[in-house]
């Protein structure tokens, strides 16, 4: 995560162990930008940020 901040005018405000964590961060969160991986436990991220596009 020190690599975004340090690249660029970035503040990393969340961090996800799955995909409904993830999904409940960007609820609550509601950040500008949302990086996922896609091999990510219990719900993957490409089935996570199909949700949070709804």
């Amino acid at each position: 995560m020190i690599i975004f901040e340090s690249l660029c005018d970035m503040v990393i405000v969340g961090e996800a162990g799955n995909g409904h964590e993830a999904l409940a961060q960007a609820e609550s969160l509601k950040p500008d930008v949302i990086i996922m991986d896609i091999a990510m436990p219990e719900l993957n991220g490409i089935e996570a940020t199909r949700l949070m596009r709804v």
